[in-house]
């Protein structure tokens, strides 16, 4: 018989799973912590982008609004220069003004009385346009106050005309001179919105877009330029989809992007960030992790297997000694201390109907003694065989023997060799073995005798 041991088995596959189990906890490890650092830094870089693409706005604004003061401080100088007609005995009449509007490059000019009323006027519904400003409080002023002026950008139906006023001199009343607004073309020097970022290269491949709520107004991709916000790839119109002050995920051409959105007054500025170049670093260092875990498995199998080929060899080696020594003795066991449990390697049948039945090695041992051990030794053979003291009987020993007789007069020397030790040293395993000596015994008393004689 032999008893099944399965506990060793069983703790070498929690020992083997350690190494993978461990390697797949830290590489995912690895991808949370790198995915964070990543996105901190897609982060910080769109902070970064989107305080550029705002100064751009604001260069813009600030260009706008000094060409604007420009034109109206122009149209203002040309309504002060006709108001002066009048002071110096020159009376304003229809051709005057036709003749003023044309030399002026004005689009028109109305002349109001002292209550505000028009008098006369040149240009396409020239008094209709600006019946209504005429009356507004900041202009009704000038008629009380001369010294004052007012100036004005102001959008009209469609069209979109700069206006100046200021009072009559020598005549109660107000001159309007008014120009409409035209895109004209650029010059060397001349800026536009839609050309500020054009072709601009930013960190990590960003795409950065600026729009008004309708168009995309600026770019540094050509192909979105000028594209309805409704129709845009990047789907900016919806507001729910971007998280306030932080990374928003979305997608666009197929791929995962990662971006963020500002407003500065009537600017809604976006920049998104290809996810290659967002997690770039985090492939980098997880393949490196990755090739260092394997190089590691494939050092640790190999260094397994040598350890397996030099247990086997030892085993080989111990199987050889003990087919050996079962040539010599008639019974032989292995005998786990840590454990308990027995392994029978060689037992004669009549002693195995007597042993099988016994289920752990103290228990076996003492049946061994009761059955195959004489009266005479079976209180001394008990000592020889007790497993809780053996570990300290065999210190120092190869191996422990006792000879004994059984009630048939058959003699034998039994043996307990150690097999196994542990870290600290302490045998855990033991070869029980017992050798038929009565043949030894008999010669060695029939060489007493003829001694004697």
């Amino acid at each position: 018989m032999m008893v099944k041991y399965t506990k060793h088995a069983k703790k070498n596959v929690v020992i083997r799973l350690i190494p993978p189990v461990a390697g797949v906890l830290l590489l995912a490890f690895i991808f949370l912590l790198t995915t964070y650092m990543a996105k901190q830094t897609v982060s910080g870089v769109a902070d970064e982008t989107l305080l550029y693409a705002r100064q751009t706005c604001e260069r813009y604004d600030n260009y706008v609004s000094d060409d604007k003061t420009k034109d109206l401080i122009n149209l203002q100088e040309k309504a002060i220069s006709i108001a002066m007609y009048e002071q110096y005995g020159v009376t304003i009449h229809k051709d005057i003004l036709d003749a003023y509007v044309v030399d002026g490059n004005l689009t028109g000019v109305v002349v109001t009385d002292k209550a505000g009323n028009c008098v006369l006027s040149s240009g396409e519904d020239a008094q209709i346009l600006f019946e209504k400003e005429l009356k507004d409080d900041s202009v009704s002023q000038i008629l009380e106050h001369p010294e004052k002026s007012y100036m004005e950008r102001l959008q009209i139906g469609e069209k979109t005309y700069d206006f100046a006023v200021v009072a009559r001199v020598g005549v109660t009343g107000l001159i309007l001179c008014y120009h409409e607004v035209e895109l004209r073309p650029m010059g060397v020097n001349e800026i536009s919105l839609d050309t500020m970022l054009s072709g601009h290269q930013f960190k990590m491949d960003g795409m950065v877009v600026i729009t008004n709520g309708e168009i995309v107004l600026n770019t540094n991709e050509n192909h979105v330029q000028g594209q309805s916000v409704v129709g845009c790839p990047i789907d900016i119109t919806d507001d729910t989809a971007w998280r306030e002050g932080r990374i928003t995920k979305l997608k666009y051409n197929g791929k995962r992007w990662y971006g963020r959105q500002m407003r500065y007054k009537q600017y809604r500025l976006y920049v998104i960030y290809p996810s290659s170049q967002v997690f770039a670093t985090r492939t980098t260092i997880l393949a490196f992790s990755t090739a260092i875990y394997i190089f590691f498995l494939l050092v640790l199998t190999f260094l397994r297997n040598r350890s397996a080929q030099n247990t086997m060899r030892e085993m080989q080696k111990q199987f050889r000694i003990i087919n050996a020594v079962g040539s010599i003795y008639k019974l032989n066991l292995l005998i786990h201390l840590d454990t308990g449990e027995w392994e029978a390697i060689k037992m004669p049948g009549e002693v195995g109907a007597v042993l099988q039945k016994q289920a752990t090695a103290k228990v076996m041992l003492e049946s061994y003694v009761q059955n195959f051990v004489g009266q005479a030794y079976r209180s001394a053979y008990q000592k020889f065989v007790n497993l809780s003291d053996l570990d300290e009987r065999l210190k120092g020993e190869s191996y422990i023997t006792f000879v004994s007789e059984n009630d048939f007069g058959i003699c034998s020397c039994s043996i307990l060799t150690p097999q196994c030790w542990d870290a600290k040293g302490h045998v855990t395993s033991v070869v029980f073995a017992v050798r038929d000596v009565t043949a030894d015994i008999q010669k060695m008393k029939q060489k007493q005798m003829g001694a004697l004689a």
